[in-house]
């Protein structure tokens, strides 16, 4: 499975972009991408996180925006 979402628009890039991934591991991929305007070379950074350290990623950005989490 693999998701992506693209930020808000910069000045100085056409666009940046951030994909998740989950792989045949068990794993997360997260690569964030920034695609400059004129011929400045493509930023990429990758990251990948055990099932625990994605799930404290994601529990972060929730606690961030604000978003108050389900318990069953």
């Amino acid at each position: 499975m693999q998701i992506e979402n693209s930020a808000l628009s910069e000045s100085g890039y056409i666009e940046k972009v951030i994909d998740v991934e989950k792989l045949e591991t068990g794993n997360y991929r997260v690569t964030a991408r920034a695609f400059p305007t004129r011929k400045r070379k493509v930023q990429i950074i990758t990251m990948e996180f055990s099932q625990n350290g994605f799930n404290a990623l994601v529990g972060s950005l929730m606690a961030m925006s604000g978003k108050k989490q389900v318990s069953n």
